[in-house]
């Protein structure tokens, strides 16, 4: 075998074991230094001057957590499949009354009730959030209360 043939060779073997010893590959130089769940180095980019990505980043732990929770309540609000059928339903009765099966008239009571049906969503969702709003102003109101009662003893 050549010798540009071996270095290739060996080259393709380590990148395939990773780092030094065969562990892990080591990042790139800007490359966020933490690990992944999964146990593999992130390869998210560091900002300058840092060593870990936003993602790992300790100082954004509040700021993950509020955007996972956020995130949470309208990926998985029971109206957001309701809103997603509806718009579904009124996609279709548009195609309908475009092939001449649905006369304008019946399509236009349709989507006044499909309006009546979307204020309803809007209005829970409002409900909803309100509720939320409520029991963590609860929360903080008593993690304040707890502190000035040990403040003052």
């Amino acid at each position: 075998m050549s010798k540009a043939k071996s270095d290739r060779s060996e080259r393709g073997a380590k990148d395939a074991e990773g780092g030094p010893a065969g562990g892990p590959p080591l990042p790139h130089p800007g490359t966020c230094r933490s690990t992944t769940q999964y146990g593999r180095p992130c390869q998210n980019p560091a900002p300058p001057g840092r060593d870990v990505c936003w993602s790992h980043d300790p100082e954004h732990v509040a700021q993950r957590a509020k955007n996972a929770r956020a995130g949470s309540y309208a990926a998985h609000s029971p109206g957001t499949t309701e809103i997603q059928e509806l718009k579904d339903e009124l996609k279709a009765l548009v195609r309908e009354v475009k092939a001449g099966d649905v006369a304008p008239g019946i399509a236009t009571v349709i989507t006044q009730l499909s309006n009546v049906i979307l204020r309803a969503i809007e209005q829970d969702r409002k409900v909803r959030e309100l509720d939320d709003l409520e029991e963590r102003l609860a929360a903080l109101e008593g993690r304040r209360d707890g502190s000035s009662a040990r403040a003052a003893a």
